[in-house]
């Protein structure tokens, strides 16, 4: 009779494999038979765009003629262990690199509830949770980037969401940051904190659509600095509003060749003392159309409104002498050819308080390696 032998690696790899934990295997597994599952997750965007104007110098926004890069990001997550996981993404725009997130998330916390801790985009709205290579203009909304800056607002704080049990997706979030930072709300008093709250319901409209309806609220010190000594420095409550639709249609039969989206948001941000001495506000909107036309095609138009008051945010630098309202027709065509890659030809036209400009955009987007999925 023939013995068969066992190798005894071969033993081993089995009784490995049959003490793995119920989590684990059920985590990705290379040819080894080895857990994949903490490996973190890495990838590189790159985004560069060339820009034509009909004003040569630079603009308020950072967009400047010529060719330039507009973004490099390096993004990398995994999992911590079964309770957390953690995600980093790095910047820069070719002359320095900063920190754009850094934060942990919870995986199987009680009641429905996720908590993030870290430095993170904070979900107010739907535009400023979009990456800078996620967006689907070149240029984000006037309002978005008056109050945010070209990139969305992120801060370092904590927030907690809870996913409420009902028929549909409903969602509320709550949030705390550090008041005293650089970022939306500054102050250089330490102890000031800032916060903000959502809530989004998301609807099934049948097999080829959804409905998306949201309202946000944050609120924190701010410091208006004077440049004249003889208007003194006062620290104010800055309060945003924001309210958001969005319709997503993607017919089954043609999951791959048509799509439509929809979507409108209004933020108004405010300025007030305690005393209601002062009470100034900020207006500001966008509707947006894409359209998918064919499996690598997408028509694209937005338009943008934002009113900013006679000396706004007075006595800060930058007061206007009278109300002022900015406009902006934006159109593009995007070529998509896969998840890795996209091109894109957009041209605007904007009208600040009466002075028109106009610039034709060309974007290259492109990603390597393995990047985590994007919010629906």
């Amino acid at each position: 009779m023939k013995k068969i032998v066992f190798p005894f690696s071969a033993l081993l790899l089995v009784v490995a494999l049959a003490g793995r934990p119920a989590w684990s295997q059920e985590a990705d597994a290379s040819i080894t038979g080895m857990s994949r599952a903490f490996n973190p997750a890495i990838s590189l965007n790159g985004l560069f765009y060339g820009m034509g104007a009909s004003s040569n110098g630079p603009s308020a926004d950072g967009f400047e003629p010529g060719i330039h890069i507009q973004e490099i990001e390096l993004a990398i997550s995994s999992n911590v262990d079964q309770n957390l996981r953690a995600d980093a993404t790095l910047t820069s725009d070719g002359e320095g690199v900063s920190i754009e997130s850094a934060y942990l998330t919870t995986l199987k916390m009680p009641f429905r509830l996720q908590a993030q801790i870290g430095k993170f985009q904070v979900p107010f709205g739907l535009d400023n949770t979009y990456h800078t290579h996620s967006s689907p203009f070149v240029e984000r909304p006037l309002i978005n980037d008056a109050l945010f800056g070209g990139e969305a607002w992120s801060d370092i704080g904590v927030s907690v969401s809870w996913l409420a049990p009902l028929p549909w997706y409903l969602t509320v979030t709550a949030g705390g940051f550090d008041g005293a930072g650089d970022g939306l709300f500054q102050s250089d008093r330490n102890g000031d904190y800032a916060g903000f709250g959502r809530i989004e319901n998301l609807f099934d409209l049948g097999d080829s659509a959804t409905f998306r309806v949201g309202g946000s609220y944050a609120w924190g010190p701010t410091l208006l600095n004077s440049d004249t000594t003889a208007i003194p420095s006062e620290y104010v409550i800055d309060q945003l509003w924001g309210a958001d639709v969005q319709l997503k249609v993607r017919p089954p039969k043609y999951l791959r060749t048509r799509g439509l989206v929809l979507q409108a948001e209004y933020l108004e941000q405010r300025y007030q003392r305690d005393d209601g001495s002062l009470d100034e506000r900020r207006p500001g909107y966008y509707v947006l159309a894409l359209g998918q036309v064919s499996q690598f095609w997408w028509l694209q138009a937005r338009y943008d409104w934002m009113q900013t008051p006679s000396e706004f945010g007075y006595p800060t630098p930058t007061a206007i002498p009278e109300e002022q309202t900015d406009q902006r027709v934006s159109c593009a065509v995007a070529l998509v050819p896969n998840h890795f890659e996209a091109y894109k030809l957009e041209y605007s036209a904007i009208d600040r308080g009466g002075v028109m400009e106009y610039r034709t955009f060309f974007q290259i987007n492109y990603s390597i390696g393995s990047h985590p999925a994007h919010a629906y």
